[in-house]
């Protein structure tokens, strides 16, 4: 008679123990569901990243950001893409996050700024140079398109993006080969003013008159940094630009002269620059003072690009820092471009 009675709740112990895990079946189905209850689907931009060997530095980024969540969401975005080797170049690596030479504002600004929102196809943008996307840090992308031969060559602010408009569960990809400089104001006098790089030169367009026009218009602006203004500022009796006093003590009206040569009409980032010096005399571009300078270099190698001044022997090159392979070109900035170099252009 017991063994009978144990044997009856046994049974019914066995079918409330399978109603139960009848119960729990959903969680265990081949369709992940997240801990909000929303299926997750791994096509969408977020979970591509993320299951993608080769791009994990940039989901370490946008890990350590935050903006991951955004990307896994059902929210449409179009986001732009660097691989890994395109932030070796930066001498970034996926253990330098978030202890890296970049502070937290860069990470957070460069995230943002790579995220475009709603669905951008940049392939069904028009041929023509420097088209504004607006970003996710409330900035401007600048995409152009143009046709060296018959192939179509896409480039988001000079740099080349390998593939284009990748559909996602959630939204397009665009795969750069390099890392994009985020612009993070709204023109070059407020970003000159706030690089600590170009201080000396900063005070040179000050003190010579040429800072309000930086507010307008569009330019491109060659900067040498402070350290090129120490050693090579002293250019001749008079016009001395290796510290503040002596920048001071110059006449301004031959100030403005030699800084309106580090200006180029128009917002050109690398790639325009050589474009433009193709179709030209001699590879030489007019500048806001009037006279020529000589464009060098190769437009496919990475920011290689010289600039020989008419009275310069050594030619100009992008600024680089120490022995890093990082350079300082392609800095949008609201109403220009900024180029960061290592010599001074004398005219």
């Amino acid at each position: 008679m017991i063994h009978r009675k144990l044997q009856r709740f046994c049974s019914i112990g066995y079918w409330l123990a399978a109603l139960f895990l009848l119960q729990l079946l959903p969680g265990c189905s081949k369709d992940p569901v997240s801990s909000g209850g929303e299926v997750i689907d791994r096509t969408r931009t977020g979970y591509v990243l993320e299951d993608n060997f080769n791009f994990s530095v940039c989901n370490g980024l946008l890990v350590y950001t935050g903006q991951t969540k955004l990307l896994k969401g059902s929210a449409a975005s179009t986001f732009l893409a660097s691989d890994n080797d395109a932030f070796s170049t930066l001498g970034l690596r996926i253990r330098d996050i978030p202890s890296s030479q970049y502070d937290n504002n860069w990470c957070i600004t460069m995230a943002s700024y790579s995220t475009v929102p709603g669905v951008q196809s940049f392939r069904k943008l028009p041929l023509g140079d420097n088209q504004p996307v607006l970003t996710g840090n409330g900035h401007y992308l600048y995409v152009s398109r143009y046709l060296p031969g018959t192939d179509t060559i896409t480039r988001v602010n000079g740099v080349l993006l390998s593939d284009t408009d990748i559909k996602t569960g959630n939204g397009l990809l665009q795969v750069l080969t390099q890392v994009i400089q985020p612009e993070n104001v709204s023109n070059l006098q407020q970003f000159i003013l706030g690089d600590t790089t170009l201080t000396l030169f900063t005070l040179a367009i000050q003190h010579s008159g040429l800072l309000p026009l930086l507010q307008t218009g569009e330019y491109t602006l060659l900067a040498p940094v402070n350290e090129v203004m120490r050693q090579k500022g002293a250019i001749k009796p008079g016009l001395n630009l290796t510290t503040p006093d002596s920048i001071l003590a110059t006449n301004p009206t031959e100030l403005a002269t030699l800084l309106k040569y580090h200006l180029l009409k128009g917002r050109c980032f690398l790639d325009r620059i050589h474009r433009m010096a193709d179709t030209a005399a001699n590879h030489a571009l007019t500048t806001l003072s009037g006279e020529r300078l000589v464009i060098g270099g190769d437009a496919q190698t990475y920011n290689s690009t010289t600039f020989s001044g008419n009275k310069n022997n050594t030619s100009a090159k992008i600024y680089r820092w120490g022995y890093e392979r990082y350079n300082f070109a392609n800095f949008p900035a609201g109403n220009g471009v900024v180029h960061h170099i290592d010599n001074i252009l004398l005219p």
